[in-house]
């Protein structure tokens, strides 16, 4: 669910641009494909012939190690049947006229392959060494490609100034309130769009405007707690706590306006308002009232005579998420947010002012991005294309 900022205006604009700037940059990308393509198959190309003369390369090296390593066994025997017979030959030849000389020969009988044989290992340490690789580089991705939407990065945007207009919402606003949009932030993905306590009257306004596939609710938060029942028509509220030491008792809570009434009265309000601003819709199977307890110790007894849907956040999620047969697009809901906005701002007296921040501006900067992206890789295969030619 995406939070719409108070403070931005002319969203139906901004979305309709939007979606215009979405098509041109479908446009350049598009030409850009056929391009791409072939690049990648020239990488993928290269790719496989780097392959093949890497396998060629290791047949030839396996078979030339198995020689090496034959001769090198060969020369090692040689090597050490040489180094014998010499040293044979000098203790035969220096045993007869000195001892000393004779036990030399000995001993350079047995210690001179030494040399020899650290000669050979490090023969063998540099001729099979590992053939390091270099794999080949890989292709660019397209920027286009796995990114979010030119729409998608603007509701993100608009979502992050909500919260940032209004920073004691949800942190520290109405405990009810902040039930109620936590649990639909949860369960509602980003076709849903709300708006927070919009006023729509002198003294009323409404808690969680909700636009999106199952049509416009208006949600009217009541963090009440204890007794609640409806009977008959008659709402009646008991607030139950202890007294000191423990003793459990309630206190009735009078209740000025009964709320399914006041919920029924902010739907007519809202209706008359649309059907001002967008006249060839029949809100009155678009528009629907419901009345939300959000408190987790309210024991409700409510029965038929209750004039709109009620539950708690839970309960009613199955009919909040409910796609209608003939959904309003998202043009209109972004209307229906201009005219509710706009109704506020002319009953607190608000002009509009030069410096106010329209809705197009967030997206904007997206847009400079991803223009600048789609340029930089036509210059690329605009080389590229050089390049192989």
């Amino acid at each position: 669910m995406i939070l719409l900022s108070s403070r931005l205006q002319n969203y139906r604009h901004a979305y309709l641009k939007i979606q215009a700037l979405e098509r041109k940059l479908e446009k350049r990308y598009q030409r850009l494909r056929l391009p791409l393509q072939r690049w990648r198959e020239r990488d993928e190309e290269w790719a496989r012939a780097w392959q093949n003369r890497e396998m060629l390369f290791k047949r030839r090296w396996t078979s030339t190690r198995r020689w090496l390593l034959f001769v090198s066994h060969i020369a090692l025997l040689l090597a050490w049947v040489f180094t014998c017979e010499v040293g044979l030959w000098l203790a035969i030849r220096m045993s007869g006229n000195n001892g000393t000389a004779g036990a030399f020969a000995l001993i350079w009988l047995w210690v001179s392959p030494v040399p020899i044989l650290l000669l050979l290992v490090y023969l063998w340490a540099s001729f099979f060494r590992s053939y390091e690789t270099v794999p080949p580089p890989s292709t660019p991705d397209f920027p286009h490609d796995g990114m979010q939407t030119l729409t998608q990065q603007w509701l993100a945007r608009v979502h992050l100034e909500a919260l940032k207009d209004n920073p004691s919402f949800p942190r520290g606003g109405s405990i009810g309130e902040l039930s109620l949009v936590s649990t639909l932030q949860r369960a509602l993905d980003s076709r849903f769009f709300a708006l927070h306590n919009v006023q729509i009257d002198t003294s009323l306004d409404v808690d969680l405007v909700l636009l999106g596939p199952s049509g416009i609710w208006l949600l009217e938060s009541k963090y009440w707690q204890g007794y609640i029942e409806l009977s008959n028509g008659k709402w009646r509220h008991y607030r139950r706590y202890h007294l000191p030491g423990g003793i459990p008792t309630q206190e009735e809570v009078p209740i000025k306006w009964a709320p399914d009434k006041q919920v029924k009265h902010i739907e007519r309000l809202v209706k008359r308002l649309l059907a001002k601003a967008i006249p060839h819709i029949d809100w009155g199977s678009h528009v629907t009232s419901a009345l939300v307890f959000t408190h987790n110790k309210a024991d409700l007894f409510i029965d038929d005579s209750c004039q709109v849907l009620w539950g708690t956040p839970t309960s009613l999620l199955p009919h909040l998420s409910r796609p209608k047969a003939k959904p309003l697009p998202n043009e209109i809901l972004f209307a229906i947010a201009d005219a509710l906005l706009n109704r506020e701002r002319a009953l607190r007296g608000e002009q509009p002012r030069r410096d106010t921040p329209a809705a197009i501006d967030l997206a904007m900067p997206f847009y400079r991005d991803r223009a600048l992206l789609l340029q930089t890789l036509e210059n690329m295969l605009g080389l590229a294309e050089l390049e192989c030619q």
